[in-house]
């Protein structure tokens, strides 16, 4: 969950620019969508579809995260910042109703996971020290290398002992300073 403080609007909706929103996300849809080829002409644009939604688990976990994010909205502590609630508005109270909203204004938070395949082969875009293949003296470290959202979570750490303390022994490591350790965890 993400506290932003500015009104997002669900797409090509108009809204007011003053007020904040609370959106979220599933870090582990089961919902599967699909990339392919428009033609055999490589200048046209691929098919995406991303099939939001398609799996009921997905769907009954938006539904319960929307409703967890009006509670966090209607917090006392918002009080001073809040008129009325515009999405989906305050009519909105059935799962049904969540779930039209949901299938009206759901996206992609553009922050692709396992994209970047790490490991020794010619497919491989670093090895497992992340290294970046063919290029001497660099390595790589972001979210697309990782196999899901939540992986890098555990990747920060490794990071970290890569960046600060190179391929140094376990055992002669030097404690990172915190500030870089929390900063390194982050990612």
């Amino acid at each position: 969950m993400i506290f932003l403080d500015l009104p997002l609007h669900p797409r090509f909706t108009p809204g007011p620019e003053d007020g904040y929103s609370v959106i979220f996300g599933l870090m582990t849809p089961a919902s599967r969508g699909s990339v392919r080829l428009a033609s055999a002409d490589p200048r046209r644009s691929p098919l995406i579809d991303p099939n939001y939604l398609a799996a009921e688990s997905d769907r009954q976990r938006m539904v319960a995260g929307l409703r967890l994010a009006r509670e966090v909205g209607a917090a006392p502590a918002l009080a001073p910042w809040r008129d009325k609630e515009l999405f989906p508005g305050p009519d909105a109270q059935t799962d049904g109703a969540l779930l039209a909203h949901l299938r009206r204004s759901v996206s992609t938070y553009y922050h692709p996971v396992g994209t970047c395949k790490i490991g020794t082969d010619a497919m491989s875009v670093v090895d497992p020290q992340l290294r970046v293949r063919d290029v001497t003296n660099l390595r790589v470290a972001d979210v697309p290398m990782c196999s899901t959202a939540t992986a890098r979570q555990g990747a920060g750490s490794r990071v970290r002992d890569y960046a600060i303390v190179g391929s140094t022994p376990p055992s002669t490591r030097i404690a990172a300073p915190d500030v870089a350790a929390a900063w390194w965890d982050a990612i």
